[in-house]
């Protein structure tokens, strides 16, 4: 159903559901990638957070190496 365009018969708008504005949005919406999913507004933030995102763990991990807290995992090996 999400990969569905409607076609509205009174005034011929052709329009499909967004997963992101969980609403319904002209096709056109959708721009290049015509059989995607979200819209390409959605599409921008889902990108924008991702990068924000992306960004946080990288500060939290280049931190936590500047602390010393890093973690170091050992694994002993015995011979049978």
């Amino acid at each position: 159903c999400d990969v569905n365009v409607w076609v509205v018969v009174s005034s011929g708008l052709e329009i499909k559901w967004c997963k992101g504005c969980k609403n319904f949005r002209p096709w056109a919406a959708f721009g290049d990638k015509g059989l995607a999913t979200k819209c390409v507004r959605c599409r921008e933030r889902q990108r924008e957070k991702y990068a924000l995102l992306k960004e946080e763990k990288e500060k939290a991990r280049l931190s936590g190496k500047a602390n010393g807290s890093s973690k170091v995992t050992t694994k002993s090996v015995t011979d049978d």
